[in-house]
């Protein structure tokens, strides 16, 4: 088959002008895939919410305030450049506004990476380069799992590392003051240039610039962020406690006792982390390590810390810092291999060279990046699930100048406001992230978004916790005792997802102890494992807010208790004897099972989809393992990955 006259005599002009076609298609498919999953509140792990939160207040005057991480996000991470983001904020204030400026500096990436490219490939290597970057699984995930300002060093590291490679300077300076001003660790990858000018020769001036550079930028935004943060310290030195206590018994750790963290550094998940990440570059950035530089401190920074390496730094924000080492990497190889088959693929300007590149990306693309599940998601679903609809339209129906305390996915749909926004998973363990410092419901917050299923991602998270376990016990009933003392009740409910209302008078509870059983239950009363006493059920109140009448199922059950239940319950409709809908806690996760009197009768209520079923029963369980994975278009989900039946399936007829 003969080349087309395109690809047999590609010029830069003609390969910019492929590139940024595919740029602006893929751009506009991962906006799509972002708006799908904002649209079903499949961002889930807080992260848009925060930088939200922090956008939308600078964009009104609080520069960098945050009340979810109170009181600044400058006590999490200094980034200066954040502030860039409020002039898009102000002309469509919207959580997506975040997420588009997020993929487009991405697609814009492609363009220095292709410069880079172009000073040891032709145009046609060049732009078979520039199309891998977008159809690389780690430039998916940065796209498409929540939003971290960190991603946004790769397009401007790409830009430093074209520069570096073509010897300007002055430019190769000025991208990297702007790297730096995205987040404080960006300076390990500033310094690794540093380093690779030392490996190559060259003057002194490119070995100082980067290098001192980063070395005062690093300090002196730790203790910029020290200062700011309420703990007086970097709460992300919790990683590496177990060097030691204060940065001087850390340094004495490495310097005398290296054997601890040689250990550490070749854990087995390290290794794995680190042959995934050369994986997709089919490994030809260990043909030029030298380049590796850039990604050597990065390493070191994630494969120290207490998680170290693992599925989560593959597929989330945590690669960003590798990128611009490995992409350097890669491309240096391909002329270091003249005798080998890749070389002369790459180097002929044919269809076979394309072939080749786009199979290998294609494939790659395919398999490890979440865009093909992401859209396989949106195909099987539809556009937009009736329970996402009726739960967004709770978080609408508050007033703007209340303040909120969400559930995770409802996060980004309140973070916006100008009242106070705080995440609700803080308010009931009672600490603040990464740290030993109480948290208490702040007292300006006026509605609660409350999501019950919620509670058994609690359990999962924060019962073995390192830092949380030992406050875990006493969440719950901290969380009633912070709703009574607000005179919190419930004035709209979808499904699982509840809105409770400070001052509000309701005849609604989530679950109440009762002096005894109701006259008007129905069912059986039935002994279950572990001295679980299943009491009776009745048909609930419908369910006041956008839920549609005919699509509810609201359920009342009684149950009682003969002995102290060590661990939460839970509980699964089974609709024609299959499991159907999420697990349910027993006593709605605001009074857990470990929390009631013995013998007393608990009513706990229930606002259901209605199943499309004939006949209807639960199955209680006890949940033993399970955790937070990332489901095909990256949100976080809950997945247990063992429960045990506590008795037999209760049957619920008549409803």
């Amino acid at each position: 088959m003969a080349t087309p006259p395109l690809l047999r005599n590609c010029r830069d002009s003609h390969a910019g002008l492929l590139l940024a076609a595919a740029a602006a298609l893929w751009l506009a498919v991962v906006f799509v895939a972002a708006q799908w999953k904002y649209a079903n509140l499949r961002y889930t792990a807080m992260d848009l919410g925060i930088f939200t939160q922090v956008v939308a207040r600078s964009a009104d005057g609080d520069w960098f305030g945050s009340t979810i991480h109170p009181p600044t996000y400058l006590g999490d991470h200094f980034s200066p450049a954040l502030a860039v983001l409020t002039l898009p904020y102000r002309l469509v204030p919207s959580p997506l506004t975040l997420v588009f400026a997020l993929q487009l500096s991405l697609a814009l990436g492609a363009w220095p990476l292709y410069r880079l490219a172009r000073t040891a490939l032709p145009p046609l290597g060049a732009l078979a380069v520039g199309l891998a970057y977008l159809l690389s699984p780690f430039t998916q995930n940065l796209a498409l799992f929540e939003f971290h300002f960190i991603a946004f060093s790769v397009p401007v590291l790409l830009a430093a590392a074209n520069t570096f490679a073509r010897k300007k300077l002055p430019a190769f300076s000025g991208w990297c003051l702007a790297a730096l001003l995205i987040r404080e660790d960006v300076a390990l990858v500033v310094l690794g240039f540093a380093v690779l000018a030392l490996l190559q020769r060259r003057p002194w001036r490119w070995v100082l610039v980067p290098g001192v550079a980063a070395a005062a930028w690093l300090p002196a935004a730790l203790v910029i962020i020290r200062a700011a943060g309420v703990s007086g310290s970097y709460k992300f030195f919790a990683y590496y406690a177990w060097l030691g206590d204060t940065p001087a018994a850390m340094l004495q750790t490495i310097f005398l006792r290296p054997w601890r963290w040689l250990a550490m550094l070749l854990r087995p998940p390290n290794v794995i982390t680190a042959a995934g990440l050369l994986l997709p570059f089919a490994f030809l950035p260990l043909f030029s390590p030298a380049a590796l530089a850039l990604a050597a401190l990065p390493a070191l920074q994630m494969f120290l810390g207490a998680p170290g390496g693992g599925d989560l730094v593959l597929r989330t924000q945590y690669s960003a810092l590798f990128l611009p080492g490995l992409w350097l990497a890669a491309i240096l190889a391909i002329p270091r291999l003249p005798r080998s088959k890749l070389a002369a693929i790459v180097g002929r300007q044919g269809g076979l060279a394309i072939a080749v590149v786009t199979a290998a990306v294609v494939y790659g693309g395919l398999t490890l990046g979440p865009l093909p599940g992401t859209l396989r998601l949106m195909v099987r679903q539809g556009w937009q699930h009736e329970s996402a609809l009726a739960r967004r339209a709770l978080a609408a129906a508050m007033p703007q100048t209340g303040g909120v305390a969400a559930a995770y996915p409802l996060l980004p749909q309140v973070a916006g406001r100008t009242a106070t926004v705080a995440s609700l998973n803080y308010a009931f363990i009672g600490r603040q992230q990464l740290s030993t410092l109480s948290y208490a419901l702040p007292a300006d917050i006026d509605f609660v978004l409350l999501d019950v299923e919620e509670f058994l991602t609690y359990h999962l998270q924060y019962r073995t916790h390192v830092l949380y376990h030992g406050d875990y016990p006493t969440a719950a009933a901290n969380l009633r005792a912070a709703l009574a003392t607000g005179n919190f009740g419930i004035t709209q409910i979808a499904g699982s997802t509840v809105l409770l209302e400070r001052n509000a008078s309701s005849t609604l509870t989530l679950a109440t102890v009762l002096p005894g059983t109701p006259a008007d239950v129905h069912g059986t009363p039935q002994e279950l494992d572990g001295g679980v006493r299943f009491l009776g059920y009745r048909a609930g109140p419908p369910a006041p807010g956008p839920m549609p009448p005919e699509r509810q199922l609201p359920l009342v059950l009684y149950w009682s208790v003969n002995s102290v239940q060590p661990t939460p319950l839970y509980w699964q409709m089974l609709a024609d004897g299959k499991p159907w809908g999420a697990l349910q806690p027993l006593g709605n996760g605001v009074l857990p099972v470990t929390d009631w009197p013995q013998s007393a009768v608990v009513e706990t209520s229930t606002w259901l989809w209605r199943p499309t079923a004939s006949t209807l029963a639960l199955q209680v369980v006890a949940v033993n393992s399970g955790g937070l994975f990332l489901a095909l278009d990256l949100a976080s989900e809950l997945r247990v990955t063992k429960m045990t039946p506590v008795g037999e399936p209760i049957p619920l007829d008549d409803l």
